[in-house]
């Protein structure tokens, strides 16, 4: 998270690095949701399995013999896995969802307006505040996010996250890896470095303010202004 040159060689070098991991929500008893989730995709896969049956009906055509159990089995698996994926990428994020479970959608492209304050070594000229851009890739499913932030001479991405409601806000915390770009580490001594931030969103989603401080290779710590590409 810290300042910026050559961006282009990082969008090729690093892509890959982001994966997408398990994260928190906290003050929630998730698998009591999960289990009501699991409950109302079980009774849907039921009704799939007793309506369209497909499985059954092409296993009952090429092999009639066959125990009719199996394909019936098949069928609500199947079903089950296909309601669970659309749930997980996509349905979670609907009003009614995220309103019964106080779910907070934060996935987007953003702009960052951030600002070094510390140590005085780290500092801009006369030990003022060094202001510093960048734009972070948030990518989040029901059971998964990550968190990418691209300035033009480095790029983090998250390793750990929990998100929390805060009276009708999220909160976003996450740790993250940083990693500079050869030509930073040559003409700016950048190292590697792990970090930790903070982020509390607006009511509308649309903006966020928050901090950060970086330690284990470059020890510096600022404030952060994000704002949601529409």
């Amino acid at each position: 998270m810290i300042r910026c040159s050559g961006g282009h060689f990082l969008e090729k070098s690093h892509a890959q690095k982001m994966a997408d991991h398990e994260y928190s929500i906290l003050d929630h008893d998730r698998g009591r949701i999960f289990q009501y989730i699991g409950t109302v995709i079980t009774a849907a896969a039921a009704l799939y399995t007793s309506h369209l049956g497909l499985i059954t009906d092409l296993v009952n055509h090429f092999y009639p013999s066959l125990d009719s159990g199996i394909p019936k089995t098949l069928d609500a698996a199947i079903a089950f896995a296909v309601l669970y994926w659309i749930f997980n990428h996509w349905f979670w994020r609907n009003w009614l969802c995220r309103k019964l479970f106080k779910f907070h959608d934060i996935s987007g492209d953003w702009k960052v307006e951030a600002t070094t304050l510390g140590p005085a070594e780290n500092l801009a000229p006369e030990g003022k505040p060094r202001p510093w851009t960048a734009n972070i890739k948030i990518n989040q499913q029901w059971t998964k996010i990550g968190v990418r932030l691209q300035t033009t001479s480095s790029e983090s991405f998250s390793k750990s996250a929990a998100l929390q409601d805060i009276d009708g806000r999220a909160l976003l915390m996450y740790s993250y890896a940083n990693t500079p770009s050869v030509r930073s580490r040559a003409t700016d001594g950048l190292e590697s470095h792990y970090g930790y931030c903070e982020l509390k969103f607006s009511d509308d989603g649309k903006s966020a303010e928050g901090f950060y401080f970086n330690n284990m290779g470059r020890v510096t710590h600022g404030e952060m202004r994000l704002t949601k590409v529409e």
